[in-house]
């Protein structure tokens, strides 16, 4: 009874912060504006995020609706992977990003992904130097 109340919760819970993140979806402008088009599509993601997190949780809880037992190892083996998969998706993706989304313009993009992004050499330093621009990311074939 009580896991079903826990998924009822998670439901509830998913709709709202999709709601609350879908208004990143009309974002028109940026501080740094190299970073528009990828806040929308991360805004996108995390939208979409929430929503297969909904209907996750909702089919978990129509599994454990109040009468519907006894459950064998297999079923609760089952329930209890696909409970942390749901889980998994809700925390290190949804949530996550949502959270990067609303720090959004804080974050300084340009180190971050000069740091994190594997062109980093002195070719492509050259190059982003020359045109000026920190989020310059091309293949150079030598």
């Amino acid at each position: 009874r009580y896991s079903w109340l826990v998924l009822a919760f998670l439901r509830v819970l998913c709709a709202v912060l999709l709601v609350l993140a879908a208004p990143n979806l009309g974002t028109s402008s940026t501080k740094n504006p190299h970073m528009l088009n990828p806040k929308l599509w991360r805004a996108e993601y995390v939208v979409g995020e929430f929503g297969a997190c909904q209907m996750f949780f909702n089919a978990l809880s129509i599994w454990v609706l109040p009468g519907q037992g006894p459950y064998g190892y297999w079923d609760i083996l089952l329930f209890g992977l696909l409970a942390a998969e749901a889980l998994r998706i809700f925390l290190t993706e949804a949530v996550r990003w949502y959270v990067i989304l609303l720090r959004w313009d804080s974050i300084d993009w340009e180190s971050v992904m000069q740091t994190e992004a594997q062109a980093s050499g002195p070719v492509m330093q050259g190059l982003r130097q020359i045109t000026g621009d920190g989020l310059d990311f091309i293949h150079v074939v030598q």
